[in-house]
């Protein structure tokens, strides 16, 4: 059995602005390696993709992200 590290992200969505519009957290589970920032990296990078898939689904034209928390 793998195991996992898991990462929840703050996702703010802004306006072209930078003004606030919304914000979701957002959970994602990679499988742990024995390099916690690669695990944390690869995490980022996949909110990431979630935030800019979602920014017309918001409303925004740009987003921020931050780690809420890592399991």
């Amino acid at each position: 059995m793998v195991e996992k590290s898991g990462f929840t992200y703050k996702v703010t969505f802004l306006d072209e602005d930078g003004i606030f519009m919304d914000s979701d957290n957002h959970d994602v589970v990679v499988d742990a390696t024995e390099h916690p920032e690669a695990d944390q990296d690869e995490a980022g990078m996949l909110v990431n993709d979630w935030a800019e898939a979602n920014l017309s689904a918001y409303g925004a034209g740009d987003y921020e992200t931050s780690l809420v928390d890592a399991y």
